[in-house]
């Protein structure tokens, strides 16, 4: 459905494994597969995948030519067209959130990394018989182990807050005129890296075009951009795109992302939402609202003392050891000594004894 989000990395990126730095779009590319990989719908990341395969045309046309092996073409017919290749994460939507339908797509491939390494541990050398055992034995055992570690509730109550996330809530709050509104049943917050500096009524319904994956025609740098420059139309939509957040609230018991730091159980459409489950935008957001008695601005901040307040160091001073708490080193006092001569008499005893006995 999407590039998979351990190639969208920027550290893999930057390591040519799509595109070599050769390519003279290299330093382009990444921007439109970034827009992608953080596409808030279904709709919205067909549109992004539609609109960057016409500017890789366009490249391959009548652009500059592209030296190696690995080309726009080659990363359009794999990655970016029906049927989607093993690199793309395919048409499994995980996650919903009111009428948002949010790809479930992992920033890290860890966890599947890891149960693969389990599976190739636990199997051994089953996996590379005939297909016939495969089936009848392997996949059997397999099956077997998913089942007997299937939790049976899922424990999804995040509970780590970091500053930066507490800072950026209260600094959304503090711009809440500008950067929170609410219409419908949806609250949407502008980014601060947006290119609009005021969250509009008129923004939001270009907004929600894209989420429909249809264009923003309304949006200024869209109607500003020539009907054959792929290139600004494409980045007139990813302006709007991502240019806000949409935090709803949960409406079935299945979408109910309730925690200790999510009490009104709201989701939002960003990565870092879809990650953990918390983000800046959720902890803004159930301020703003005020429907949760306790959790108000007061105490966020609260929160951000805590964790910013820094333990008191010790005095750099020796300690001065109390009488008869510390062991002293062997030889160093005359009782020490003493001991010793008692335990050498003992041993002349003993040795005394032995001889009597014989």
């Amino acid at each position: 459905m999407c590039v998979n989000a351990h190639e969208c990395d920027r550290v893999s990126y930057t390591k040519g494994r799509l595109i070599p730095k050769s390519n003279p779009y290299y330093g382009e590319i990444y921007y439109y597969l970034r827009a992608i990989h953080l596409a808030h719908s279904t709709e919205m990341m067909n549109l992004l995948i539609t609109l960057t395969v016409s500017l890789f045309e366009e490249w391959e046309e009548n652009g500059e030519d592209q030296p190696g092996k690995y080309t726009t073409v080659q990363l359009r017919e794999q990655h970016l067209t029906r049927p989607w290749a093993a690199f793309s994460i395919g048409t499994f939507d995980g996650m919903t959130a009111g009428f948002l339908d949010l790809p479930l797509i992992i920033p890290s491939q860890q966890c599947q990394e890891s149960w693969h390494k389990k599976l190739m541990r636990l199997c051994g050398d089953q996996l590379r018989v005939g297909t016939a055992k495969v089936l009848d034995h392997t996949l059997r055992r397999i099956l077997l182990m998913d089942t007997a570690g299937i939790p049976k509730q899922l424990n999804f109550t995040p509970r780590h807050l970091s500053k930066a996330m507490l800072k950026k809530a209260l600094r959304y709050l503090d711009e809440d005129d500008t950067r929170i509104q609410q219409y419908s049943v949806v609250t949407y917050v502008l980014r601060f890296k947006s290119a609009f500096a005021k969250l509009t009524k008129k923004l939001v319904a270009e907004y929600v075009k894209t989420l429909k994956g249809r264009v923003p025609d309304q949006a200024p740098r869209y109607k500003n951009a020539d009907e054959d420059d792929a290139k600004e139309q494409l980045l007139a939509v990813i302006e709007v795109t991502d240019s806000m957040h949409s935090v709803v609230c949960p409406t079935t018991v299945d979408e109910d992302w309730c925690s200790f730091w999510n009490p009104a159980g709201l989701s939002c459409s960003c990565k870092g939402f879809r990650m953990c489950g918390l983000c800046s935008h959720v902890l803004a957001v159930t301020v703003w609202l005020d429907k949760t008695v306790g959790f108000d601005r007061a105490y966020l901040e609260s929160q951000l003392e805590k964790l910013c307040e820094k333990p008191k160091r010790a005095a750099h001073r020796p300690r001065k050891t109390a009488e008869a708490s510390r062991v002293q080193p062997h030889g160093d006092s005359a009782s020490e000594d003493s001991d010793d001569n008692d335990d050498d008499d003992d041993e002349e005893e003993d040795l005394d004894v032995n001889l009597d006995l014989v």
